[in-house]
């Protein structure tokens, strides 16, 4: 029903007849690669959570951990420029070494 009433406003635009075709194959496919999709982006999650104890799950003590690295400034800057400035200049070289690598891994 769709199909015809799409086909005739399609004819109705072009001067040359235009049909439109839906191929079951066309949506076989991809529906089957969805499915797969889904099921391994559900499974290896599962694997992973089954692995867990309940409690260390509520507790989330060895979900994820962040070490952070210490930034090491000279005292001067702090006095001169406050806790701003220490911050502005631990940014600058935090941002420096991450171009310094970009550079390095494009050439």
């Amino acid at each position: 029903m769709c199909f015809s009433s799409c086909n005739m406003l399609i004819s109705n635009v072009f001067s040359f007849p235009l049909v439109l075709a839906v191929y079951p194959s066309f949506i076989i496919i991809p529906v089957i690669f969805m499915i797969i999709t889904i099921i391994i982006s559900a499974y290896l999650p599962a694997i992973r959570a089954s692995r867990v104890t309940p409690i260390e799950a509520i507790r989330q003590n060895d979900d994820i951990k962040i070490k952070s690295k210490k930034i090491k400034t000279p005292k001067f800057i702090k006095y001169l420029f406050g806790v701003e400035g220490d911050l502005a200049l631990k940014i600058l070289s935090v941002i420096r070494k991450n171009i310094e690598l970009q550079y390095y891994l494009f050439l």
